[in-house]
């Protein structure tokens, strides 16, 4: 039986180097093309205190998640910072705006100074708190919010649209335990990073580049589109063609959290965010065009829900020739989250004179 173990061992043992070195002795995210991935959770929802590893600080050039490692690749210098809860905002910040949504919002490929929230911050009174990646019932479930309530929330996604859970799930004792220690955090945190097997998954991408490279094959083109070197996701596209009955359940969610935080006293607003298809349309000719953000707006405001409506500006922009989204990535670039930020800041400045 030891013979079995030892024999195990030694099969094991480059592995467990290779993962060592990868940890503790090449820098950090040495095998990673940008910081959403050097710095997120993989496992451990139950425990972890935010999406991501808490109060960490980054400084790196990334990559968009469509181009990298290839020839439409723009290179990025990106600084991420996180605070103690493991949201993507600078230690201390208060929470008089909350903004709940996606990567968007998070800011994946972009600086911390260029984010939507941190832009958001430098027009309108008050400290802006970035809660992303996160849903309403994360925001709900955080007791920071209870004990102090912002004066303003805003939805900032259309993908992570959650009923309202009417029931709080009790935590277990130690999922409260590992929550509320610093060392427990900093041991998943640690966990979380070994099990990614980076250096592994980073062997394995390069392998199937080189292969394809030998073959003359583009390996961009396995999760790209590629369209006058503009990269779009070849994932289809949930959101075409729609009618108002489609977007009911939809507006049935987001009109809960209007009433919901209505009825505490905190503003509430919506921002939808077009995704990069649906701006840059004429590049995919074969592809009917998106109404569902329209739809959407046009029923929300029906029902006297605050919307900020930047998608006829960014489709406006783009036939102007300016671009607001990465070439080589899905998210919107530094350009697109200020002008965002601005329509927001003036409809918060509006309603406050």
């Amino acid at each position: 039986m030891k013979n079995i173990w030892l024999k195990l061992l030694i099969f094991i043992s480059p592995l467990i180097v290779l993962v060592v070195v990868d940890l503790y002795v090449l820098p950090p995210g040495y095998f990673t093309y940008r910081s959403w991935e050097e710095v997120s959770y993989n496992r451990f929802d139950n425990f972890k205190v935010g999406p991501f590893y808490p109060n960490v600080k980054v400084n790196r050039l990334e990559e968009g998640n469509l181009g990298h490692h290839s020839g439409y690749a723009e290179i990025k210098e990106v600084e991420w910072v996180t605070d103690q809860y493991g949201y993507r905002s600078y230690e201390g910040k208060g929470h008089d705006t909350v903004v709940i949504g996606d990567s968007f919002i998070a800011g994946a490929t972009l600086d911390q100074v260029d984010t939507f929230t941190e832009v958001l911050e430098s027009m309108i009174d008050g400290d802006v708190y970035s809660m992303a990646n996160a849903n309403i019932n994360d925001y709900l479930s955080d007791k920071r919010f209870s004990e102090e309530p912002p004066k303003r929330v805003i939805m900032a996604s259309i993908r992570l649209l959650s009923n309202i859970e009417t029931k709080t799930t009790n935590e277990s004792s130690v999922e409260k335990f590992f929550k509320e220690k610093d060392i427990t955090q900093e041991i998943i945190k640690e966990i979380d990073r070994f099990l990614k097997l980076r250096i592994i998954r980073y062997t394995n991408s390069a392998l199937k580049r080189t292969i394809n490279q030998f073959f003359d094959k583009d390996t961009v083109a396995d999760i790209a589109f590629i369209s006058n070197d503009v990269l779009f996701l070849k994932l289809k596209n949930d959101y075409l063609r729609r009618t108002d009955d489609d977007v009911k359940p939809a507006v049935s969610i987001i009109k809960s959290y209007h009433d919901y935080f209505t009825s505490q006293g905190i503003e509430f607003m919506f921002l939808p965010i077009p995704n990069k298809r649906d701006i840059y349309h004429e590049l995919l000719p074969q592809e009917q065009k998106s109404n569902f953000v329209p739809l959407l707006v046009d029923s929300l405001q029906d029902e006297g829900v605050g919307v900020v409506n930047i998608y006829t500006v960014f489709e406006e922009a783009y036939e102007n020739g300016e671009d607001f989204y990465h070439l080589d990535d899905t998210h919107w670039n530094k350009e697109g989250a200020r002008v965002a930020a601005g329509l927001t800041a003036d409809m918060i400045n509006n309603t406050e004179e």
